[in-house]
């Protein structure tokens, strides 16, 4: 009726990928877990991919009506035989990744690959497979990698890991002028460190310098990544492209 307005709590606030296809990698755990869950929550229809098949099962539970992959993707054929034959997405959000810190000199050549097969190769195949059909449906689509803020500055041990996300940086700014003409935004978020399974081997004393040397003093936590993929997602900002976008409380500043 004319004239009557319904208190701001009762209003019906319209989520904002409502109906939208993405796939997200990496979404078994961490900080993958957590985008899954805020994609979801924003009305996105969902594929998630894992290498870890119980974590998609336990993901399928907590977000009823998903589709889940379970595939490794540092192996090249299987991850084009198991994404390849999908309906097209609107969105790729490429979070899937493999990081070790410690000494250059000590750094093996198995931990090497691992890095670089997962956080190069992969993220070229899937993006590759992907974006192919998001330009075959004509639709655009929208594209975030997940990076890192060692891509930007130099961090003790992280030498090999933060090449593999330079990569990624590198990567994210040539395919957003390669794609943009099939309407495809591709952009990066480069978080600071966060407390997950894959950095909970960095020594406490590490991690409590990183956070005193940032001016907000404070650690990132994966619901600020994802809320930010969420923003770079949203389709008001479209003249986002390109961007390495640092979450690091102003560390990068300093």
């Amino acid at each position: 009726m004319a004239g009557i307005h319904l208190p701001l709590t009762q209003r019906r606030v319209p989520k904002s990928l409502a109906g939208k296809k993405a796939i997200i990698t990496g979404a078994g755990r961490g900080i993958g877990q957590v985008i899954a869950h805020a994609l979801y929550r924003e009305g996105a229809r969902l594929t998630t991919v894992s290498k870890t098949k119980e974590n998609l099962e336990k993901l399928q539970k907590e977000l009823p009506g998903i589709n889940t992959i379970c595939v490794n993707l540092r192996d090249w054929d299987a991850t084009r035989q198991s994404l390849g034959q999908l309906p097209p997405f609107d969105i790729l959000v490429n979070n899937a990744g493999f990081g070790r810190s410690g000494p250059f000199l000590d750094m093996s050549r198995e931990l090497t690959d691992n890095m670089i097969d997962m956080n190069i190769k992969g993220t070229i195949n899937v993006t590759q497979i992907i974006t192919s059909g998001m330009i075959a449906a004509g639709n655009g689509g929208t594209v975030v990698n997940v990076s890192s803020m060692a891509s930007h500055r130099s961090l003790s041990g992280h030498t090999v890991y933060a090449a593999t996300k330079a990569a990624i940086d590198a990567i994210t700014r040539n395919l957003a002028r390669e794609l943009s003409r099939h309407n495809i935004r591709v952009n990066s978020v480069n978080p600071s460190y966060v407390c997950t399974d894959m950095t909970k081997h960095i020594p406490d004393a590490a991690v409590e310098k990183l956070r005193l040397l940032t001016p907000t003093r404070k650690l990132l936590t994966s619901e600020e990544v994802a809320e930010t993929v969420l923003f770079l997602l949203n389709g008001s900002v479209s003249s986002i492209n390109g961007v390495n976008f640092l979450l690091d409380g102003g560390y990068t500043a300093t």
